[in-house]
């Protein structure tokens, strides 16, 4: 996934979920890429590891 991701933005690894922070796009335009982004990096794999994303804006953790 990184790789198709700008170079600003930060891929971090959790124990149960990895997490993608994006710089400089809102929740809805993040949303927006939801589906390619999934179906891109899925193309790579051979199983469909049924990835999911689920979007957070700041407002989330405040």
């Amino acid at each position: 996934m990184r790789t198709l991701l700008d170079p600003t933005d930060l891929v971090v690894k959790g124990q149960t979920y990895d997490f993608a922070l994006l710089a400089g796009l809102s929740l809805d335009q993040a949303r927006a890429d939801f589906d390619l982004l999934a179906e891109r990096a899925s193309e790579t794999l051979r199983y469909d590891l049924g990835v999911k994303f689920q979007g957070f804006g700041p407002e989330d953790f405040s």
